[in-house]
């Protein structure tokens, strides 16, 4: 159904659930499939995502690999700059037009906020 639909961009999925990543994988191999993670750390992540045929990772932090990551939820502007100055591919958002004005301007080098040393990765509460 996706595939006859005539969309601007790629579909990518995303899921919790290995499993039905796998199931849809039987399905059609072709598109964009992310496991969405929570984990602190994903042992070998690029291994497990080739051993998988997935993508990427879709988590709540960012995991210091060589593989395609898009974290999750992030709203704050100091976090989406530092994920994306760690290399993050994409950030997953509530506020895409905040998010995409600030992409662009990281990706322009137009007046971005100093870095803090506040992690980005848990709260200072």
């Amino acid at each position: 159904m996706v595939e006859h639909s005539k969309l601007k961009y790629p579909v990518t999925y995303s899921s919790f659930n290995i499993h039905t990543l796998r199931r849809c994988r039987q399905i059609d191999p072709h598109p964009d499939y992310n496991l969405l993670s929570a984990s602190k750390l994903i042992k070998q992540p690029k291994k497990f995502l080739l051993s998988e045929g997935l993508s990427g990772l879709h988590t709540s932090h960012f995991q210091f690999a060589n593989i395609c990551q898009r974290a999750w939820t992030i709203n704050n502007s100091y976090k989406a700059i530092i994920l994306l100055s760690l290399g993050a591919f994409g950030i997953i958002t509530d506020d895409f037009e905040k998010m995409t004005a600030l992409k662009d301007k990281y990706q322009s080098h137009i007046e971005l906020p100093p870095f803090t040393k506040i992690s980005p990765f848990r709260s200072t509460k």
